[in-house]
């Protein structure tokens, strides 16, 4: 879990995104860094922005901590679901926050960002050029109509 090998921190998270992910969710400590670099940057570019690339960040930190066991010997114990739970309510903060910014998040998009196009749409599952039928509430009736595009 530790990646002192291929994981920076330089102490200034407006010197790049990397840093700033890891400033947001806490992965400084340079004797212990839970993320490499590497996982960090594909984070940043599958989320498209920091904040959700952080949220995603603490996510991965939760699953991390989520599969050790806590472990007791005498009067010292180690919770790692205490850090699991942290992580978890860290990300959904870090959601909150990059929804407030305008960021996309992961969802109908995919995680895309929203600037792509969604993966769901209405009528994806229609032939082209077969009719599409469409009901009317207000008068109760169903008409249909032939259209050539998705």
């Amino acid at each position: 879990m530790s990646h002192e090998a291929d994981a920076t921190y330089s102490g200034d998270p407006a010197s790049s995104d990397l840093d700033a992910v890891r400033f947001l969710v806490g992965d400084t400590d340079q004797s212990g860094f839970v993320l490499s670099d590497p996982e960090i940057e594909f984070l940043i570019t599958t989320e498209g922005a920091i904040y959700p690339a952080a949220a995603q960040a603490a996510l991965t930190m939760a699953a991390s901590f989520g599969r050790k066991a806590d472990k007791s010997v005498g009067d010292l114990s180690i919770r790692y679901s205490d850090r699991r739970e942290h992580y978890l309510e860290l990300a959904n903060k870090l959601g909150d926050e990059a929804a407030t910014k305008g960021a996309a998040l992961t969802g109908i998009t995919g995680g895309r960002g929203a600037e792509r196009d969604p993966i769901f749409w209405l009528g994806m599952n229609r032939t082209p050029g077969t009719p599409v039928t469409t009901y009317s509430e207000s008068s109760g009736s169903l008409s249909s109509f032939s259209a050539n595009s998705t």
